[in-house]
């Protein structure tokens, strides 16, 4: 197994590990009608199941194409930063 499929299965066993107890935090907080507790802009909040299911709701819209546009700014364009991927063994794996 090449690091980059590492840590794509990293990657993939953590969301999923996430969106597990994700759905048990959704669950328990039903069960019991209490709201639930996050951290959020360096504060604690409390938000009721439907709003924390709203939010979710948010983040899994689907991807589209231009959403990103504008966002990135380059400040300097060289290559000279690259240079010591020349002889990096991972050089072309990835």
């Amino acid at each position: 197994m090449t690091e980059h499929e590492l840590l794509d299965s990293i990657r993939t066993k953590a969301d999923a590990a996430t969106q597990q107890a994700t759905l048990k935090i959704i669950e328990r907080a039903k069960q019991t009608n209490t709201p639930i507790v996050l951290w959020d802009d360096g504060k604690v909040k409390e938000i009721s199941v439907d709003e924390f299911e709203a939010s979710l709701q948010k983040q899994r819209l689907p991807r589209q194409f231009g959403l990103g546009k504008g966002k990135l700014k380059i400040v300097n364009e060289d290559d000279q930063h690259l240079d010591h991927f020349e002889d990096s063994d991972m050089n072309g794996k990835c």
